[in-house]
Formats: C-alpha cells, structure tokens, sequence
C-alpha cells in the first residue's frame, strides 16, 4: 500500500463509485488508482462482487473514467490508462481522505 492509502480508502471509493455508476446509469467506463495500481483491480473486483458490469481492460474506448489520485496534475500521468483519456473534462471530484480525491470524467 501507499502511504496514506488503505482499505478505508478503497471502500469508501467503491461505495461513491458504486452509487454513482447507479444514480447515472453509467454502463461504458473504467477505474485508475494511480496511487499504486493504475489498472485498480481492488476497486474492479468490489465492483464484479456486486453484480456492476464493466470492461476491464478497455481503457481506449470508455466515455468515463474515474480516477483515484493524490496529485494535482494528474492528467500529466504517462500511464496510458490516463494518457490517452483526452481531451476530457472533470464532472465531479469527492475526497477521500486529507490526501486523495477521485475524480470523474468524461471524453470529449
């Protein structure tokens, strides 16, 4: 784990995610946690457990995309998880803890 990352974190995480993904009817996006594995295989199997259907490991032609992060420019990240999640625009932020937020974002 990260410093300043925990289970907590990851639970609260998937019950934001969890509840959004409902409340939006939300059916084409994905998940990075570039505080330690950008593919968030934590999150994808809290998710899987409940029934919430995603592609895995499509991170090229997904419309959202949630992102877990502790840093301010995170958009700057070469993981091609991110990197090619552009052009796109926040549609909403949630913290966390004192040091991370998820964020989530569309494709435009």
């Amino acid at each position: 784990m990260i410093k300043n990352w925990n289970y907590l974190g990851e639970k609260k995480t998937y019950e934001i995610i969890k509840k959004t993904v409902k409340e939006k009817n939300l059916s084409n996006f994905n998940i990075v946690n570039q505080g330690y594995d950008t593919t968030a295989t934590v999150q994808k199997y809290l998710l899987k457990k409940d029934g919430i259907k995603i592609n895995y490991d499509d991170y090229y032609h997904n419309q959202y995309l949630f992102i877990v992060t502790n840093k301010n420019n995170f958009m700057e990240d070469p993981a091609y998880e991110v990197n090619t999640f552009k052009p796109s625009k926040i549609l909403k932020t949630w913290e966390i803890n004192s040091n991370f937020k998820l964020y989530l974002l569309k494709r435009i």
